[in-house]
């Protein structure tokens, strides 16, 4: 096989059988600097036998070392691929207007440029991936108008891919990366639909434009980092770890959803606003809670939440002990006003409203299970009642223990 070529299958947007009509077989030589594709020069290499106006598109197949660098320009479709057990290494590979999609297999890639092209990238090795940035640098967003822009969007497609740079610069209607490995994703443009899936590893995101919807699944992101301008409206995470989160804060992530309140609370961590952390950690593990389906299962958690909120907010576990302290102090002074009923010391039963403060007492060495032994009840009603507040005091102070030591 020659080195450097390319192999082409020409063919209109007419559909036969479920495939697209072939015009002609091309196969070009490559030189060592910039190759241009074109419907013009497909044109030419045919010697006039096909017609710039029904080419529709290319599917080809292509061996090439890292000297090369081609541009591919005005094709609605095409897809571009490597030989069986050929790894061919393009230099630099620029997109321009491929308005359905076009589609690169198998192939390593050092730099690659993609212009108001809808592009699926899959089983590639590519170090660098801009889309659009070359309009970027030519209209800046701030001038585009609105629906101007909208127009222009595009999309992005990674799967089964290794990419170490993926920067966008124009709108994007989706940007899907499925099963990938990303050394950095930078947005510097409107996205409508991110999702990250199925197994990706991306070490840092850096958002610096609105996202519409950001959705990860099953997948890992060691740092995500936000800017003055970056805004995220709807974000939803499930089985995805997010190691670092920064500057991503209220203003910016608009939704309050679990996952959105967990990337705040992260983002306030590392910010080192304790504050505002607790605030949204606290928020967070109630909307895990409310998401519990069973019933059943919501009993200890809620416990955490009424009672010291989930170790968030320990003002809550004073509050608790207070509270259960005086009802049972309360419950077992009005006892003494029942003759047979209540507390004794020294073998003296205790009654009337002078023994409120021994009421206070005994409920104190009660509930912390101190228990001198110098003020007893004298009935089964005030000694079971003395046994449940033990319990009680047992669980509060174990729930309250159990919720500040557990979370950062």
């Amino acid at each position: 096989m020659v080195n450097n070529h390319i192999k082409l299958d020409v063919f209109s947007e007419k559909v036969e059988k479920g495939n697209h009509e072939t015009l002609i077989v091309l196969e070009l030589q490559l030189s060592a600097g910039v190759n241009v594709l074109t419907p013009e020069l497909f044109v030419q290499a045919s010697k006039g036998k096909i017609k710039k106006t029904d080419i529709w598109g290319f599917n080809a197949n292509i061996y090439c070392d890292e000297r090369n660098t081609i541009i591919v320009k005005d094709f609605p479709y095409f897809t571009l691929a490597a030989y069986s057990n050929a790894e061919p290494i393009l230099s630099h590979l620029k997109v321009y207007n491929a308005s359905q999609f076009y589609r690169l297999n198998n192939l390593q890639i050092r730099r690659m440029d993609s212009e108001f092209a809808n592009a699926l990238i899959a089983g590639c090795e590519v170090e660098e991936v801009y889309v659009g940035i070359e309009s970027w640098h030519q209209e800046r967003p701030d001038k585009i108008d609105a629906n101007q822009r909208t127009e222009r969007e595009s999309k992005t497609d990674i799967r089964g891919s290794r990419v170490g740079k993926l920067k966008t610069y124009t709108g994007q209607g989706a940007v899907n990366i499925q099963d990938s490995v990303v050394g950095e994703l930078e947005i510097n443009s409107s996205i409508t639909d991110l999702h990250v899936w199925q197994g990706c590893s991306i070490q840092r995101i850096n958002i610096g434009a609105t996202v519409e919807k950001f959705k990860i699944n099953d997948s890992i992101i060691e740092v995500m980092h936000g800017r003055k301008n970056s805004m995220v409206k709807e974000f939803e995470s499930t089985n995805a770890s997010l190691v670092k989160v920064f500057e991503l804060y209220e203003s910016n992530v608009l939704s309050r959803g679990s996952s959105s309140l967990e990337i705040l609370a992260e983002s306030y961590r590392n910010a080192r606003n304790t504050e505002k952390q607790h605030e949204y950690s606290y928020l967070h593990q109630k909307e895990i809670t409310n998401n519990i389906p069973r019933i059943s299962k919501r009993v200890f958690p809620r416990l955490l939440q009424i009672t010291c909120g989930y170790g968030y907010k320990p003002e809550r576990g004073v509050y608790t002990l207070f509270a259960i302290w005086l009802i049972f102090a309360i419950i077992y002074s009005a006892f003494l006003l029942v003759p047979g009923f209540g507390l004794a010391t020294n073998n003296e039963e205790i009654s009337g409203w002078i023994g409120i403060p021994y009421s206070m007492y005994f409920s104190a060495i009660t509930f912390t299970t101190i228990g001198y032994g110098d003020v007893v009840p004298i009935d089964w009603l005030t000694r079971f009642l003395a046994g449940l507040e033990g319990i009680f005091g047992i669980s509060t102070m174990a729930i309250i223990i159990y919720a500040l030591t557990k979370h950062d």
